[in-house]
């Protein structure tokens, strides 16, 4: 329910671990609504649920697990929250998504990149593998933001990856995030 007026909140069981809460169009306090969720038991799961409608997912690199020794995180100050330290084929980054209905999205990427930054990565989900090229300039590090495909997901669970494909440099970049922006059905 909502704390301003106490009446109750529809809500629909989308699936065995999904519950849609169905708020008003028009907030009771345009500053600061609270939700109450009153419950006995409650179990949860990592596996993150990405929009699907309007709201770019950002899957920091902070957010995801590290595979291979040797990735580390930056300071995780606005300039810093990337992981680096990618000098093996065998060091990737991964996160689990959940999809209740089928969508589309646009993947993208950020990764900071110098004279000594160089190579190729995939990213995969479901059957979709992407592959990318690293941007790097020859002197100072620069933040590449760049669209690389579509993806289009039937619901179910998936393991979301970057991984590199070749090293040229001393290391293949240092990633900020991968996106994925869904695309309305009516595009």
């Amino acid at each position: 329910y909502l704390l301003a007026d106490k009446q109750p909140l529809k809500t629909e069981r989308v699936n065995a671990k999904d519950l849609i809460i169905h708020l008003p169009a028009m907030a009771p306090d345009t500053v600061n609504s609270v939700i109450v969720l009153e419950m006995k038991d409650i179990k949860t799961d990592s596996v993150r649920l990405p929009d699907i409608k309007d709201i770019a997912n950002v899957m920091r690199a902070f957010d995801g697990a590290l595979h291979g020794s040797g990735l580390q995180y930056g300071d995780g100050k606005l300039a810093a929250y990337y992981v680096h330290g990618w000098k093996r084929g065998d060091q990737y980054i991964s996160w689990k998504v959940r999809l209740t209905t089928a969508a589309r999205f646009n993947v993208g990427i950020k990764y900071a990149a110098d004279a000594s930054s160089g190579g190729s990565y995939e990213i995969r989900i479901g059957d979709k593998v992407i592959a990318g090229k690293v941007i790097a300039e020859e002197k100072k590090q620069h933040i590449v933001s760049q669209q690389l495909d579509t993806v289009s997901l039937p619901a179910g669970e998936y393991e979301l990856t970057a991984k590199p494909v070749q090293i040229t440099g001393t290391e293949l970049m240092k990633l900020f995030e991968i996106t994925m922006q869904p695309i309305p059905d009516h595009l």
